[in-house]
Formats: C-alpha cells, sequence, structure tokens
C-alpha cells in the first residue's frame, strides 16, 4: 500500500498534475526575495527553499537567467532537519540591484531525484517548480517618497515699485564701498599672517587593518558564541586590506576573480598568494556554514590574518628609503 501511495505521489510531481484530494507531494518548494522594494546598489537575496524526505536528493535551482538586470555577488546553502522527519534544503543567491524596473521572477525549476517506488535501489527524476516573486528596484533620488511639495504658480498681482532702478542705485553704491575698500586695503592694510596648514596624514592600510582587527575583537562576537556574524565582518577587512594593498576591488569581486588577479602579477609570491587563499576559503566557509563554528576555528582566523597583515607590511631600509622585497607589489 505505501509503494502505491508513493508511485501516485512520485508521478504527480514528476508530470505537475495532481487530482483533486489527493495526498499532497513529497517535495515542496517556495521562494523568498529580499527586500521587495530596494534602490539602486542595493543587495537583494533571493532564497529558494525545498522541503522533502530525507533520501531525495535535490539539485541546486540557476534563476541567473531571470536576474540578468543584477548583479551577482555570492551564493550558499543551508539543511535544516524538521520534527516531522523531512528535511529543508534552503539556495540562497544574493544579487546588487543595477536598473531601475519592477521585476517579475517567474517559476524556476529544481530537479531532483528520488527513490523508485518499486525499487529503493533505484532511483528516478521529478522536477518541481518554485513559485514566482517580485522585486521593485527604485531610484535612491525617491527613497524617502515621491516630493510632494511642489506648489502652484501664485495668482497674478498688481504693478511693484520700480524695484529695478532702486536695484541699480543699489549695486552703483555696492561697487563704490568696494572700490574704497580696494583702495584702503592696499595702501593701509597689513598683509595678512598665513598661517601653514598641516599635512594630511595618510594612513597605510596595514594600519587600518589592524585597528579595525582591534575594534571588532573589542566587540567579543567570539566570547558570545556570534562566530558567523563575526566572520561576515572579518571578511571585509581582509578584503579591504587586499584591496588597498594589491588595488583591486576585493569587496566585489570573488575569491577566485581576486587570486586570479594577484597570481597573473609578476613576481607575486606563490606562498603568500596560498595563505590569501586560504584565508578568503576559511572565512566563506564559516559564513556560509550550517551551524556556528567553535570560537577556537574563530581565532585560529583571526590570528592567520593579523599575521598576513604583519607579514606584508611594508618593510623600509633606513639607508635607502626603499621597500624591501617581502613589501606590498
Amino acid at each position: 500500500m505505501t509503494a502505491l501511495w508513493m508511485g501516485i505521489a512520485l508521478l504527480g510531481f514528476v508530470t505537475g498534475t495532481f487530482a483533486q484530494g489527493a495526498p499532497p507531494s513529497p517535495v515542496t518548494a517556495t521562494t523568498r526575495i529580499e527586500p521587495h522594494s530596494a534602490t539602486i546598489g542595493d543587495t537583494v537575496t533571493y532564497t529558494v527553499a525545498v522541503t522533502h524526505a530525507p533520501n531525495f536528493k535535490i539539485n541546486p535551482p540557476s534563476p541567473f537567467p531571470h536576474f540578468e538586470k543584477f548583479e551577482f555577488l555570492d551564493q550558499g546553502e543551508k539543511t535544516k532537519q524538521l520534527p516531522d522527519g523531512n528535511v529543508t534544503d534552503e539556495f540562497i543567491f544574493q544579487f546588487r540591484a543595477m536598473e531601475v524596473g519592477y521585476y517579475n521572477i517567474p517559476e524556476v525549476p529544481v530537479h531532483f531525484t528520488a527513490p523508485h517506488p518499486d525499487d529503493p535501489s533505484r532511483s528516478i527524476p521529478g522536477e518541481i517548480q518554485a513559485p514566482k516573486a517580485v522585486v521593485e528596484v527604485r531610484s535612491v533620488l525617491f527613497k524617502d517618497g515621491d516630493p510632494k511639495d511642489i506648489r502652484d504658480i501664485k495668482p497674478i498681482v498688481g504693478a511693484a515699485p520700480p524695484w529695478r532702478r532702486y536695484a541699480l542705485y543699489a549695486l552703483a553704491g555696492l561697487v563704490g564701498l568696494m572700490f574704497l575698500y580696494f583702495i584702503g586695503r592696499k595702501f593701509f592694510a597689513k598683509p595678512p599672517h598665513r598661517e601653514r596648514k598641516p599635512t594630511p596624514v595618510v594612513r597605510e592600510p596595514h594600519e587600518v587593518a589592524l585597528e579595525e582587527l582591534d575594534a571588532l575583537a573589542a566587540k567579543q562576537l567570539i566570547e558570545q558564541e556570534r562566530c558567523r556574524e563575526h566572520h561576515f565582518e572579518l571578511s571585509e577587512i581582509f578584503r579591504r586590506y587586499l584591496g588597498a594593498l594589491y588595488s583591486v576591488p576585493a569587496l566585489d569581486w570573488t575569491t577566485e576573480e581576486i587570486m586570479q588577479n594577484l597570481l597573473m602579477r609578476k613576481n607575486f609570491p606563490e606562498e603568500l598568494g596560498q595563505r590569501a587563499l586560504e584565508i578568503l576559503h576559511r572565512t566563506d566557509w564559516v559564513k556560509f556554514a550550517n551551524e556556528e563554528s567553535e570560537a577556537s576555528v574563530c581565532m585560529e582566523n583571526v590570528q592567520a590574518i593579523r599575521r598576513f597583515v604583519e607579514d606584508t607590511v611594508p618593510r623600509r631600509d633606513l639607508s635607502t628609503s626603499h621597500k624591501s622585497p617581502s613589501a606590498a607589489m
């Protein structure tokens, strides 16, 4: 009887049609898009959540064709175990809003494989459609609402006094006063003492990075078991440091794009590139992990970044004032 029920259910969600009153599908999909109303430059998160039996295998969906007007930033996955024994897989995609418009995101197919009702050792393919979603991208000029303070033209009034003549008299008097002022300043006034403006202090990238690491440690996020939140800030500190040190948009690029750019440079140390790649992967793993990481892992990543910054500090020779080979290129 169980095999017959599963056969009917599998046939229903593979073909996309269910008879009225049939048992619910063993695979369901929902979509979520946040925020629903964004402005140019905002990050839009599109999530597809698929709930299924634990012996089903879900393939990640591909919503990219429907986000052509957006810039792809990142993606990740999360798995949740439900009290009824089912499993929910969440596929998270992050995009940056680039063009104003009202976007209807159509249904996105989600492919999966399920055990055969008659022979569990075999599997059969299936497909389910993730529901539609809507997002509106507005201009930053109207972020606080459309302007409502435009007033109509005032009614016509009677003839005014000859203000133009008065304005000419006032302008002539002002010109005469200015002429007298400049004559008196030229012959009688002492030249003002010019104060020397202080030269602005330019801070080195390593100074900024080490200060940001100290500020992050002062928040005590690791002690509060908020390792994922800690690693989002830690990753941005490290990416800002790489961007300032090597002149690359590290905050906007993926890990692979950053390393491809650095490794293509002449005389870039391979050992330094491997360390940077390992740090980027480790911080990304903690950011998108399903569970909070241990405090020891968080501390190791902090120390790894601090050592990387200290090892890439420009070394200056006191006699020649040139950077050493270990400095950033």
